[in-house]
């Protein structure tokens, strides 16, 4: 036999065949076809520029403000340390464990989540946090509800021409477990979509309506 025969390769054939099939693996062809980078939260496909949110009307971009109703969970090595329910005081500040008084006013949610987490790190009370800060819905404000995989699950403040990856990426993105398929709820009635497909443009991106349901689903073996 020569020196590589069948029975020293085939061994390395089924260990990479198996690796394949492990849930959340990608095929071939996204590794030619879709820019990747690995972040905190896995591999997640580059958006093109136009994409990216700059629109100051998007959730993201809300500011906190006195008396809003807020939640603040942190979490570390994946298991929530910290859960806080409250009111935001006249001063502009929570309550926040071993920090007391925090000035959150006039912050974004997504900014609020990095000057939290950048105090606990510095105060080295934890030690690399995921912060998820929460407004719950104003008695002004449209919503729709994102559930499954992603990192900020919840009610999201709707705006008038939302959509579904705006929506997604508003709420901190797919998670790490989080899958391709989404499914949309509007009036009962399911409508699923690929969001690896709407982030290479070969599908359209749907447009959201206040109270949608959006739920985006564990990975699977396929996905």
């Amino acid at each position: 036999m020569g020196k590589y025969s069948v029975h020293k390769v085939l061994p390395f054939v089924v260990a990479l065949c198996a690796l394949c099939l492990m849930p959340g693996c990608r095929t071939v062809s996204d590794w030619f076809t879709e820019p990747i980078v690995l972040n905190a939260n896995g591999w997640i496909p580059l958006l093109p520029d136009d994409t990216r949110i700059t629109d100051p009307r998007h959730p993201m971009f809300d500011p906190i403000r006195k008396s809003d109703g807020i939640r603040v969970t942190i979490y570390v090595n994946g298991s929530p340390v910290v859960n806080w329910d409250g009111i935001v005081d006249v001063n502009g500040n929570i309550m926040l464990l071993y920090l007391g008084n925090f000035y959150i006013e006039n912050q974004t949610p997504n900014e609020a989540e990095i000057s939290i987490k950048r105090a606990y790190e510095e105060s080295k009370i934890y030690i690399n946090p995921h912060v998820t800060v929460f407004l719950p819905k104003r008695p002004d404000q449209e919503v729709i509800y994102l559930t499954g995989h992603v990192n900020r699950v919840g009610p999201h403040p709707f705006r008038d021409g939302m959509t579904l990856l705006q929506a997604i990426i508003g709420a901190g993105d797919v998670s790490v477990m989080g899958g391709s398929k989404v499914v949309v709820y509007r009036g009962g009635i399911p409508t699923t979509y690929n969001i690896r497909d709407i982030r290479r443009g070969t599908a359209v991106d749907p447009l959201l309506r206040p109270d949608d349901r959006i739920s985006v689903l564990e990975s699977g073996w396929f996905d």
